[in-house]
């Protein structure tokens, strides 16, 4: 299968969190593999700076108005399937869109594919929190009959959605575990020696890297990786 147009991928990959930021590349390779590219989609069309090589979304109000050319529409990956407030996420709160953001990369891409008839697919998102109201779980379940595919990348988020009223959901891998087909071990080995030489360790030291959150954490990152962790 090919498409000419790409398939937009939603989520929040115009906040500076490293985790999410892989899910377009993870798509865009594996669609690659059958001529489609990607086309990631955020509420704000902000990129991270501090990677070169971060995706450059289109804002979600591009993806509605219908501008930008697309084939079909995946949700997720990461936690986003909420209506929580971003209040904690700095980017959102500057261009007043916090209220809105995490409603507008489901129930917003939604609407997009219902308007643009486009085929919305669930590609292993998770669901944090349970949809409180009988209305909201009502539109809940409207929004994930109109799916093509839907899925889901642990079983809490299973028990969620299921109390809904739809249901089954599939539980399938988180997305993110495809990396190792974008970024196959050989190819990374010279940049881990030069990371080892940078830093003066020898060559062949075995290292672990650890993702971690700056706004998760109650401090600054120097005192927190000083810090004694048990093993």
């Amino acid at each position: 299968m090919t498409c000419r147009a790409p398939a937009f991928i939603v989520g929040t990959f115009d906040v500076d969190n490293y985790g999410d930021l892989l899910f377009p590349l993870v798509a865009g390779h594996e669609l690659g593999l059958h001529g489609i590219a990607v086309q990631p989609a955020s509420p704000t069309s902000g990129v991270v700076a501090a990677l070169s090589d971060a995706p450059r979304p289109i804002s979600l109000a591009d993806l509605l108005e219908g501008e930008v050319p697309g084939c079909g529409i995946l949700i997720g990956g990461g936690n986003i399937i909420h209506t929580v407030d971003a209040v904690v996420l700095a980017e959102y709160v500057a261009a007043g869109a916090s209220r809105w953001a995490y409603a507008g990369l489901w129930l917003g891409a939604s609407l997009a594919g219902a308007m643009r008839d486009l085929p919305v697919i669930w590609n292993a998102p998770g669901v944090p929190f349970p949809f409180g109201g009988a209305r909201r779980r009502a539109l809940v379940a409207s929004v994930l009959r109109s799916a093509s595919r839907v899925s889901v990348r642990d079983p809490g988020s299973v028990g969620f959605l299921e109390a809904t009223g739809f249901g089954p959901v599939p539980v399938v891998p988180d997305t993110v575990l495809g990396l190792a087909r974008v970024w196959p071990r050989a190819p990374l080995l010279a940049a881990h020696r030069a990371i080892l030489a940078r830093h003066g360790f020898a060559p062949g030291t075995r290292t672990l890297a650890i993702h971690v959150r700056g706004r998760a954490l109650d401090g600054s990152l120097p005192v927190a990786a000083a810090e004694p962790w048990p093993v």
